[in-house]
């Protein structure tokens, strides 16, 4: 029976039940939809920091070491004939690459390096996310239409969450409240079957992000990450290579220098 007294049938105890577990592990989702989200924000971050940092010291090391290569090629050809690895071309051809890597990442939408450190990133801004992922997941509908919506809107909200955007995300929860898509169906029988399958989705999704979780934990990103960002004595070990290229960087410098010097004096 309800609060009122009026006996309830079969199928509505079964869609109270149905829907206090949707209620429950919706909850859940949400929360996992966020982690999930704040680990692919950290992988991307820590991915632009190292190309924007290693990456552009790498390639600044292979442009001076393109020159060098091309000062010996001048002086001794038949040397540089002999030991190809160390021939002009074949340094252009590494110091390409970097600037490819390089220019690839500049080009993405904005440094998201600068949203990780803005005070909105916590914990307003997990709560809006909470926000939007709570009412608009896409497995919280069989329609497919409706579902293709949802999908593009997480789509943003997850683009918005990684770059702090605040605005973006309530602009997201207003056009979802205005759309008639939350307004529930009518009819119990019918109420029951979506409930049912909105929970089978929901199981779904959740073993989906657990899956997409322990890839990005055993990826080679992953572990590349927390090797350069362990504390050392020096800092990170980022740091300790960023400085060791720097002096590398320095040492290059001054062979191209003393090369130059003498192709001047000659």
């Amino acid at each position: 029976m309800t609060g009122t007294g009026k006996r309830l049938t079969p199928e509505e105890r079964e869609l109270e039940e149905k829907t206090r577990e949707l209620e429950e592990i919706h909850a859940g989702l949400a929360q996992r939809e966020l982690d999930l989200a704040t680990i692919q924000r950290d992988l991307h971050a820590f991915e632009w920091r190292y190309v924007r940092t290693i990456g552009l010291l790498y390639l600044e090391l292979d442009e001076l070491e393109v020159l060098i290569a091309e000062s010996l090629a001048k002086r001794r050809p038949r040397a540089a004939k002999a030991n190809p690895p160390i021939q002009a071309a074949f340094i252009h051809q590494r110091a390409q690459a970097s600037a490819r890597e390089c220019s690839g990442f500049a080009g993405a939408d904005g440094d998201p390096t600068e949203a990780s450190t803005r005070p909105e990133t916590a914990p307003q801004l997990r709560r809006l996310y909470l926000d939007v992922a709570k009412q608009l997941h896409p497995d919280l509908t069989v329609d497919p239409e409706q579902r293709a919506r949802r999908e593009r809107l997480m789509s943003d909200a997850n683009a918005a969450y990684r770059k702090g955007d605040q605005r973006a995300l309530r602009s997201i929860i207003e056009q979802w409240e205005s759309d008639p898509e939350a307004v529930p169906g009518a009819g119990v029988a019918a109420e029951l079957i979506r409930t049912i399958r909105k929970v089978a989705q929901v199981r779904l999704r959740l073993q989906g992000i657990e899956e997409e979780m322990a890839a990005l934990e055993t990826s080679d990103l992953w572990h590349l990450r927390d090797r350069l960002q362990a504390p050392g004595p020096g800092g990170s070990l980022m740091d300790e290579m960023g400085r060791t290229i720097g002096r590398e960087i320095e040492k290059a410098k001054n062979r191209l220098a003393e090369l130059t010097a003498q192709e001047d004096a000659r």
